[in-house]
């Protein structure tokens, strides 16, 4: 499950099938890992959808962890197994803007989440304006995710699942046939062979009347 997300001490994993819940407790701080601010991102309109949503950063939030939690994360999500969600705020009254991060998993149970590869901040206060910023996806894969988390802010749901497996029948058998095949083929044959040999033994012994 790759929907974690992080204690303020950044040594423990929290799990959070409940972070959009959490997060709402988590305003009334100002975490101490989060003091911080990223530099101003770029960002543009994609499809059609807008990067100022006239709604709050914390409603805006809801909407993209909650399909996050289904599309990115959940059992045929596409990041499940490469990335861990997490998110990081301050107390609303600070002005500081929620950040949602995508951390590259790693291969260590103890500390799964490695280096941020995506990150996406909600700011403003009755409106909220979305910044990207791509750090490591693949360019491919990065439009896809900022299509999607522009999409969940303007209420949509749109998702891009993994293909289904493809299923393969079998390869025929390849083993040698068995004694009892074998034998059910000589007595298909060996009838045949007995009455041609009848018939021609009954002609080579005919004799001619007198």
């Amino acid at each position: 499950m790759g929907f974690e997300g992080m204690r303020s001490d950044d040594t423990k994993p929290l799990k959070t099938s409940a972070l959009p819940r959490c997060l709402a407790g988590m305003l009334v701080l100002t975490l101490p890992g989060c003091a911080g601010q990223l530099p101003p991102l770029q960002t543009s309109a994609l499809a059609g959808l807008n990067v100022s949503v006239s709604a709050a950063p914390l409603d805006v939030y809801f909407r993209i962890a909650e399909n996050a939690a289904q599309c990115w994360f959940g059992p045929e999500g596409r990041l499940a197994s490469s990335h861990i969600f997490h998110a990081a705020a301050s107390a609303p009254t600070t002005g500081k803007p929620i950040e949602i991060a995508l951390h590259r998993r790693t291969a260590d149970p103890k500390k799964p989440w490695g280096p941020r590869a995506y990150v996406i901040q909600l700011s403003g206060t009755s409106s909220t304006n979305i910044d990207f910023k791509n750090i490591s996806l693949p360019q491919s894969e990065e439009a896809v995710v900022r299509n999607e988390a522009l999409a969940w802010a303007n209420g949509r749901s749109d998702c891009k699942r993994l293909p289904p497996p493809v299923v393969t029948a079998p390869p025929p058998s390849t083993k040698p046939a068995t004694k009892k095949a074998k034998a059910r083929k000589a007595r298909r044959k060996k009838p045949v062979a007995r009455r041609r040999h009848k018939h021609k033994t009954a002609a080579t012994t005919a004799t001619p009347k007198q």
